[in-house]
């Protein structure tokens, strides 16, 4: 089996070329399209995003799962889910088109919304469940860097002004395309693109099965994709705009808890049929790991929130780096969730994982909207962080009734890591970006200073 490290290189290269290509592909267009247009294409991709989700319902997650079997346990093939996943994804199309024409007046937004809804179709396609779950990471890195390298080469080609802006959903598709058709050539030869033995009853019982996974997703992603929409109805495009650069932003760094996903998930799925009994000691370690690694780059974000907004952005989206500030502790409160929320599935128990993120999702929305309506995007940057915390509470107590697990001391003492360079800072003078491999060492150094991490779990790393 290949090694842990090894894995993490794969993925974390893929995420990472990816991340940034599509980082700079929104730098290019926050530049070009201003915060008006970039606003409006933000609000076309959130919407996307639950669109997304819907014609999932959890079977990413199922594929996964099933594919980190042997072939012979497997209780659904590779071409059965190909299958749902399209079938969902047109289903979803029509609702959606309907949908978004009642809510939305604005020619230009209506537009840019229908054509992003293209790429739920690209997305059925997408087999990144079947290499993560057999863990071939090789194609599904190559898969993101072509889809990112593809969609930023065509923007910066063809979209070069604000009246250009129906082009970048259309580009996305394309790019999101290649990727998908990348994949599908790698694919082993002995898995059938199309289902040998249709079966309705089968199809209904695995969507059940999956739909806890996926109603869950969408409920769980309320505070990342939900917030640009509520600014965009409450206020305007041109906030949904600013506010969507800080979002990047977090995005961006929150590549490690996609490299973080991909390789925890199917580790948890074989230790939990294989050796029980290590399991609650070795997720504590996990999240000993997670949670320091989160509480520095969340700690250097929120310091240099503005001098990174304005490097990146320009001017016009200074005014957003309060809102980063208070966004950057977002990752280290996912990191915890993604730990709780993975393993849950990877133990098969999706019904908690739908339970727990039903009912924060529906406070959630109920959250952002109000503070964003009273404190405009300073309301909804609060609101995205309590919003969080409300998912790990619900998704822990769930969790414990299962595995046993450590993991307050580490968040203890990074908090006591926080607050001292946090109160440094008037010692230190102004920020300034050169700082920050100062900042980010003198945590790393604190952690260590007060047992928050030990080299047992650095040495288990590498090993692994």
């Amino acid at each position: 089996m290949r090694k842990l490290s090894t894995n993490a290189l794969l993925v974390f290269s893929g995420d990472v070329s990816a991340r940034i290509l599509g980082f700079f592909a929104t730098i290019y267009l926050a530049r070009v399209l201003e915060a008006d247009y970039f606003g409006i294409i933000t609000i076309g991709m959130s919407i996307l995003a639950y669109a997304t989700w819907f014609a999932d319902m959890g079977l990413i997650t199922l594929g996964t799962r099933e594919m980190a079997k042997p072939p012979a346990q497997r209780d659904i093939q590779f071409g059965d889910i190909i299958f749902l996943k399209f079938g969902l994804a047109f289903i979803v199309f029509i609702v959606f088109q309907s949908i978004i024409s009642f809510f939305y007046s604005d020619a230009i937004l209506l537009r840019i919304v229908k054509l992003y809804l293209l790429c739920i179709f690209s997305d059925a396609l997408l087999t990144e469940w079947y290499f993560r779950g057999t863990r071939n990471y090789k194609p599904y890195t190559f898969s993101r860097i072509l889809s990112g390298g593809i969609y930023l080469i065509l923007l910066y080609l063809f979209v070069q002004k604000m009246e250009q802006v129906e082009r970048v959903p259309v580009f996305l598709f394309i790019g999101n395309l290649s990727g998908t058709v990348l994949l599908l050539l790698f694919k082993q030869k002995g898995e059938r693109l199309f289902p040998s033995r249709p079966s309705l009853k089968k199809y209904i019982n695995n969507v059940k099965k999956s739909a806890a996974m996926g109603l869950g997703s969408v409920f769980a992603q309320v505070v990342f994709f939900f917030p640009p929409i509520a600014l965009g109805f409450l206020y305007s495009t041109t906030a949904a705009g600013i506010f969507a650069a800080g979002l990047k932003i977090l995005m961006l760094a929150l590549m490690v808890d996609r490299v973080f996903i991909a390789l925890f998930f199917p580790a948890i799925t074989n230790l939990w049929t294989t050796r029980k009994e290590e399991l609650g000691g070795r997720i504590s370690q996990v999240l000993r790991i997670v949670i320091v690694s989160g509480f520095s780059i969340s700690l250097v974000v929120s310091i240099f929130s503005g001098q990174i907004l304005h490097l990146i952005f320009g001017k016009p989206y200074d005014t957003g780096a309060v809102d980063l500030s208070i966004l950057s502790w977002f990752l280290v409160v996912t990191l915890i969730n993604s730990t709780f929320s993975l393993s849950l599935i990877a133990i098969g128990k999706e019904k908690s994982y739908f339970m727990s993120n039903f009912k924060s999702g529906v406070l959630s929305i109920i959250i952002i909207f109000v503070l964003t309506y009273w404190l405009g995007s300073l309301g909804t940057s609060l609101a995205i962080i309590i919003s969080e915390v409300i998912i790990v509470t619900f998704m822990y107590q769930e969790f414990k009734k299962y595995i046993t697990a450590r993991f307050v001391k580490p968040i203890l003492l990074s908090i006591a890591a926080s607050l001292l360079l946090i109160a440094s800072l008037p010692l230190v003078g102004p920020a300034q970006l050169w700082q920050i491999p100062v900042y980010w060492i003198s945590f790393v150094i604190l952690i260590f200073l007060f047992k928050g991490i030990g080299k047992e779990d650095l040495v288990w790393m590498l090993r692994k």
